[in-house]
């Protein structure tokens, strides 16, 4: 259950309580204030009958008696009036039966008014000659009291209704930062930290507040200091630092992505560079000068396969780079590994390294399918065959399932 609901059940249960204690002290306190009148009432009408009828019991003059007897019981609001001798003898009586109209039958059964009889001695001189008994009719203080408890009642449900009504639009609006905090909540569980710029002035809610942006804030900064460090221990698992190029780690991971997945079914050219005895070269040179030859040579071959869109290059040894390239043709490969060839074997690139052996390159076609070690093996008979025709710069060869091709930069031929 809400917070809001549970305030609502609160509020209600308290207005009713309310209700029920202020109903039943004003119930009560009118009751007996009407149980007062009532008897009030009762003793005064009582003692001045007493003292009316005092002359006519003198005489014995019974139709006086009934009349004085009679103008005030049709004048008042009265349930008995009896005239009764000292020996006991009834000499006047007269009866209003209580029927209470305008008032429920269930509230004069629950709420009891005390109507008792009052007394008053007649005397005939100085002697007692009769009892006169009155008790008021409780008619009207029901009526009173039933009034009163309507009129009460709508005036504190009115009330009650309207404070209600206020105090939960007040607590609507005091609870509304907590909805906030709910949504950055769960807006931090998705991964988004937002802040809540507009703070609510009650001080426990804005404490509140304040702590979930500090939250929001503080997780934010961890898990961007995470992601970077994860993101540089990424780069530093599967780049090469000399020349930023993916390293074999991640050449093999992308190899036999491609061979297994069932996604999306592909084929292509795997492509093999060798430079050669570049250890002459740092012993001569130092490693500074075949540093510089590996970042060229790198640059090289990015440069060369930027119209493939997905062909990818890595240096995968200290001296090796390879070239997988996804959906190219044989045709393609050829020609990429031709021109790589002739631009190794340019003057530029060779005087770099004269020292060295040169640059030979492998190349092999493969299938969706393929074994990853079989399709190294041939692409590395494929590099041997190269190596193998000579120690010129821009040698290749390429071996495939259906066909080995082998060819220097100044010539091409190819064998079935």
């Amino acid at each position: 259950m809400t917070l809001y609901r549970q305030l609502i059940i609160l509020v209600i249960v308290l207005f009713i309580a309310g209700f029920t204690g202020s109903f039943s002290i004003s119930s009560a306190n009118l009751r007996h204030f009407l149980d007062k009148q009532l008897a009030s009432h009762a003793q005064d009408t009582a003692t001045s009958l007493g003292l009316s009828l005092s002359s006519a019991v003198q005489s014995d003059d019974l139709p006086v008696m009934e009349a004085i007897i009679d103008a005030i019981f049709d004048r008042g609001y009265y349930q008995r009036i009896a005239l009764t001798a000292v020996n006991g003898m009834t000499l006047v009586e007269r009866n209003n039966p209580v029927r209470i109209k305008d008032v429920p039958d269930w509230f004069v059964r629950h709420v009891e008014l005390d109507t008792p009889d009052a007394e008053a001695l007649v005397m005939a001189g100085w002697k007692q000659a009769a009892t006169v008994q009155v008790r008021s009719h409780p008619g009207h203080a029901y009526r009173e009291l039933w009034q009163n408890t309507v009129d009460t009642f709508w005036m504190f449900f009115l009330t009650a209704l309207a404070v209600m009504l206020l105090g939960l639009l007040v607590i609507r609006i005091m609870l509304r930062p907590l909805q906030g905090v709910e949504t950055q909540a769960e807006a931090i569980c998705n991964g988004s930290y937002p802040i809540q710029e507009k703070l609510p002035r009650t001080r426990e809610l804005r404490r509140v507040v304040k702590a979930m942006n500090r939250l929001s804030h503080k997780i934010n900064e961890s898990f961007t200091k995470h992601s970077e460090l994860t993101d540089r221990l990424r780069n530093e698992a599967h780049r090469d630092p000399l020349t930023g190029l993916g390293n074999r780690r991640w050449f093999n991971r992308q190899l036999q992505y491609q061979l297994d997945t069932r996604e999306e079914p592909a084929r292509g050219a795997l492509i093999l560079v060798a430079l050669q005895q570049l250890d002459k070269l740092n012993a001569a040179a130092g490693y500074q000068a075949g540093d510089h030859l590996l970042q060229t040579v790198a640059k090289l071959i990015e440069s060369h396969i930027e119209p493939c869109p997905r062909c990818d290059v890595f240096r995968i040894s200290g001296t090796e780079f390879g070239i997988l390239g996804v959906d190219l043709e044989i045709s393609d490969a050829e020609t990429l590994a031709g021109d790589l060839a002739s631009e190794l074997a340019q003057p530029g690139i060779a005087d770099m390294a004269p020292e060295a052996g040169g640059a030979h390159i492998g190349v092999a076609m493969w299938e969706h399918g393929d074994a990853a070690d079989t399709l190294l093996a041939r692409v590395d008979i494929a590099m041997r065959t190269a190596q193998a025709s000579g120690d010129n710069t821009g040698t290749w060869s390429m071996r495939s399932p259906s066909a080995s091709i082998d060819a220097r930069s100044d010539s091409s031929s190819s064998a079935t």
